[in-house]
């Protein structure tokens, strides 16, 4: 085979076509995934997408199996090609890299939460509007109950929408590691690469799109298992060849004169495709199946022939849209659903409905986008959830891990940080077991420390308000900040290293607390995975209390007079809704306007042995994390002003 790095580059006029292309197809799914609500048996006979309207208009089923054999498959094609051209401007280990966060992190973000709250608008779809239909549960859950059910149990835990990342990453790192070692293997001869040469001109021939049709067609017979998400993902790159298509992406980019060779035949391959085809929607016979998989070969070949020669120019629009394109490909279906879930309810005409949804979905996704782009300024990598693009991205991680080795060095060094972030609650745990002795607290049930373990854990994280807001503070006062802003640091790697270093210090935290509180006599009786998410409860407000520390160092003018203010922000929260439970005392209400309460009760139930499943943990969970996130965000914005003055 011939060697695939070559001196010349494709030029930039080639790869903005496969911009525009995957513009194309990625959008087209908004409007493909909207007509299979009002298509019937899509999925076989007597099935039914996730929503769908019990009124079927005319032509939505035709309409869908046109969209269904190619569009997709473009999409592999392009991401075959983009594979080659990325692999000739890095390694593989940093292509690697780069793509386990980009494409590894949607995924997990997607499974966990986006494809939980599209299952939880299907199950009240089933209950309200069909209740005929089996649904998961015997009687109509509440979210959170259906969120641990997803979660935790996973029963319906899949890859949902998100099935054509999994596959792309698997396809791309397999792939991507034979191409990296054929890069490195020199040709044998000139002989060889001629012969090479010979080969790809015959592949990328549009004579024969015929021959990759025909070899597509038998794999067409696989019938993938639809009760199995997993194995329908498996099953479904072959039955729609998208893995060969995928390799005819590589293939097209093994050699620039590939692109230049081929870009006239759009003129007859795109009517031909077509035609092929219309003929397949009209007929729809097993024996015409050929017809279906040549015609989507030419199709998408006349597709690339004709955008390779007609769209070459780029433009600020379409860099926005090619940007957008993978987020807006993440965030359409769970968007579609919700709102599909309440449109499909109003008495109008299907038409109307197909759409207000593709119209108030583009908006729902752009508005979506552009508001988590815009947060990721703020929040360094929060944008990677829905695949937002990093530059530098590993230079950005290098720089904020040399700040959070600086930062955990200094906790160590300093020896009133030490006492107050570390020692200070494991001091009161060994006061607390000497002066209670075997006594119990408030209730004749439990001691001491089952009422007040999880709010002096909760204290532990508010204690990180005072160690950020001194330590911000003495840094602009002794003219570090100065000097960090000549740097390439930004506020939100500097924000982000913080953030990083604090979710580390939880961890210690939580040892030193529980192993003292131990040899005073606490027996905790969580199970493993149990401490883990009393981690997590700790990780989320020690990162609310750095939202606080930011805060308070931006009205600072010192850092004495900012460890004094930080109390402002850690007493209230420690008498009224951690250490001393607030129903002692009266103050429920006001203690749910304070994070710590919504860590200190979830932390309780965790401790007391409550199972996983039990929704009010997630309940406060989550609560807890809007909280984070909206002290985060003014912290960083109040940190961002300040740099700038």
């Amino acid at each position: 085979m011939q060697k695939i790095t070559h001196k010349s580059k494709l030029n930039s006029n080639r790869e903005v076509w496969v911009d525009y292309l995957r513009i194309f197809a990625v959008f087209l799914v908004i409007p493909y995934h909207i007509i299979i609500s009002y298509v019937e048996s899509v999925f076989g006979e007597g099935t039914h997408f996730t929503i769908w309207n019990e009124y079927f208009p005319k032509g939505a089923h035709q309409i869908w199996n046109f969209f269904n054999p190619w569009h997709m498959q473009l999409l592999f094609v392009l991401a075959g090609f983009s594979l080659v051209l990325s692999l000739k401007k890095r390694s593989f280990k940093i292509f690697t890299q780069e793509r386990l966060i980009r494409i590894g992190i949607p995924i997990i973000f997607g499974i966990i939460l986006l494809n939980a709250i599209m299952s939880w608008f299907s199950t009240m779809f089933y209950y309200n509007l069909h209740p005929e239909v089996n649904p998961i549960y015997p009687n109509l859950p509440d979210f959170w109950t259906f969120f641990v059910y997803w979660w935790w149990i996973g029963k319906s835990f899949n890859s949902g929408h998100l099935w054509f990342l999994v596959v792309l990453l698997v396809l791309s790192l397999g792939m991507g590691l034979i191409i990296s070692l054929i890069q490195k293997k020199k040709a044998d001869s000139t002989h060889n690469q001629n012969r090479s040469t010979k080969f790809l001109k015959f592949l990328t021939h549009p004579a024969t799109m015929l021959l990759w049709g025909l070899i597509a067609t038998p794999l067409s017979y696989i019938k993938p298992a639809y009760t199995n998400p997993t194995l329908s993902a498996i099953f479904g790159v072959f039955q729609y060849n998208q893995v060969l298509f995928f390799l005819f992406g590589i293939i097209l980019a093994c050699n620039r004169q590939n692109i230049d060779r081929i870009n006239q035949h759009w003129k007859w391959t795109l009517p031909l495709g077509f035609s092929m085809l219309i003929t397949w929607i009209i007929f729809q016979k097993d024996y015409l199946l050929v017809l279906k998989n040549v015609g989507a070969w030419f199709f998408v070949y006349g597709l690339i022939c004709l955008a390779s020669v007609k769209l070459t120019k780029s433009s600020k629009t379409l860099q926005y849209l090619s940007k957008a394109s993978m987020p807006v490909y993440i965030l359409h279906l769970p968007l579609e659903i919700i709102v599909g879930y309440f449109i499909i309810q109003l008495p109008i005409y299907p038409i109307l409905e197909i759409f207000l949804l593709v119209i108030i979905n583009l908006i729902l996704c752009f508005l979506l986008y552009d508001g988590i782009h815009r947060l990721n300024r703020v929040i360094p990598g929060i944008g990677l959830v829905v695949g937002i693009k990093e530059k530098n991205m590993m230079q950005k991680i290098r720089r904020m891990l040399t700040i959070v080795k600086l930062e955990m060095k200094r906790l160590f060094r300093e020896p009133m940080t030490v006492i107050f972030t570390l020692f200070l609650v494991p001091i009161l745990i060994i006061i607390l077991g000497l002066a209670m002795g075997s006594n119990y607290g408030w209730h004749p049930d439990y001691s001491i420390f089952d009422i007040m373990m999880p709010g002096l854990l909760a204290y532990n994280a508010l204690l990180s308000t005072y160690d950020v807001a001194a330590s911000v503070a003495s840094e602009k006062e002794l003219g570090i900040q100065i000097r960090i802003n000549t740097t390439p640091l930004t506020s939100a790697e500097y924000i982000g290293s913080h953030l990083i270093s604090y979710s580390i210090k939880p961890i210690i935290q939580l040892l030193l607390s529980l192993l003292t509180a131990y040899a005073v006599g606490y027996r905790p009786v969580a199970s493993v995975v149990g401490y883990i998410v009393v981690i997590a409860f700790m990780i989320f407000l020690t990162l609310c209390s750095v939202g606080f520390g930011l805060i308070t160092a931006n009205f600072a003018k010192s850092s004495s007079s900012a460890g004094s203010l930080a109390f402002a922000f850690i007493v209230p929260q420690q008498i009224f809704a951690s250490i001393i439970p607030p129903a002692f005392l009266g103050m429920e209400k006001l203690a749910m306007f304070m994070p710590s309460f919504y860590a200190t009760e979830g932390m309780g139930l965790l401790l007391a042995g409550a199972s996983l499943t039990t929704p009010d943990i997630w309940a406060k969970m989550g609560i807890l994390g809007i909280f984070t996130l909206v002290f985060v965000i003014i912290g960083t914005i109040l940190y961002e002003k300040g740099r700038k003055e």
